[in-house]
């Protein structure tokens, strides 16, 4: 782990807690120069407290923007993870301008777009 990349990486407004602790996940598992980074999906989702499902959709982000590439993909069964790489440039330009600016989506777009409160009043009626 480098301290200099985890440094940026607690600097980077990612848009959601979510992101960011996958990120720093990431970074955390990873060499100085961003290279060799390979938990698996189960030990991202422990270390973030979110679903595996959740973890799948932030690296698919990741690596839609160019955050992260694949550099060799896992075969199947137990210790067969892919093998990432980060992109330094871009996280130190995440960690400068955040994750609305470098990827054009507007800075309240957290991903929710349902409420589960229903317009019913709320709270004590009686």
């Amino acid at each position: 782990m480098s301290a200099f990349l985890l440094g940026i990486g607690f600097r980077a407004d990612m848009g959601t807690c979510a992101r960011k602790l996958v990120l720093l996940k990431l970074i955390d598992a990873c060499e100085d120069d961003g290279s060799r980074i390979f938990p698996a999906i189960s030990t991202i989702a422990r270390a973030a407290q979110c679903s595996t499902r959740q973890v799948q959709r932030e690296l698919q982000a990741f690596r839609e923007i160019g955050l992260i590439r694949l550099v060799r993909e896992g075969g199947k069964g137990p210790r067969s993870t892919n093998e990432y790489a980060l992109d330094l440039d871009l996280l130190t330009r995440l960690g400068k301008d955040g994750w609305s600016v470098v990827t054009g989506a507007p800075a309240d777009d957290k991903g929710d777009t349902v409420s589960p409160l229903d317009d019913d009043e709320k709270g004590d009626t009686g």
